[in-house]
């Protein structure tokens, strides 16, 4: 016989009250739901700065137009919710409503093949510093 899935999550989750207590489950509930919430509001909070650093909308961004600017805000949110979120391409190429994960590797690409002694790289470096400090500050104020 099929368990359903409320079922099994009321069976596991009285198996973890009665493993570590209930005010220990509730605490670990209580955290994954407070982290989930701040992983949303640090997301968009990246797609905002983003957004505002490079001068484009939250729309140009997210949809199918061209343009040197939105490719490498693209590649700037990639590489932002890796680094502050730990995201893995699939969950990026759903914040940033790319059709498929693999569209996220040409910007880990880009990401990758930086040069640090290339003029243009050395711009889009300085510019992911003042950002990732930008978020930083941010996500401490959420805590």
């Amino acid at each position: 016989m099929r368990r359903s899935g409320v079922a099994l999550l009321l069976q596991e989750t009285m198996l973890t009250v009665e493993k570590i207590g209930s005010e220990k489950t509730v605490s670990l509930l209580r955290k994954i739901r407070v982290n989930d919430d701040h992983s949303d509001i640090i997301k968009e909070h990246i797609i905002k700065t983003v957004c505002n650093k490079y001068s484009i909308s939250k729309k140009h961004l997210l949809e199918e137009t061209y343009g040197e600017s939105r490719f490498d805000a693209l590649c700037m949110c990639t590489l932002l919710m890796k680094e502050f979120l730990d995201y893995s391409s699939r969950k990026i190429a759903i914040a940033l409503n790319r059709r498929s994960h693999k569209s996220v590797g040409h910007y880990v690409k880009r990401l990758n093949d930086l040069k640090p002694d290339h003029p243009v790289d050395k711009i889009f470096i300085a510019i992911s510093n003042t950002l990732k400090s930008e978020i930083e500050s941010f996500k401490k104020t959420l805590s």
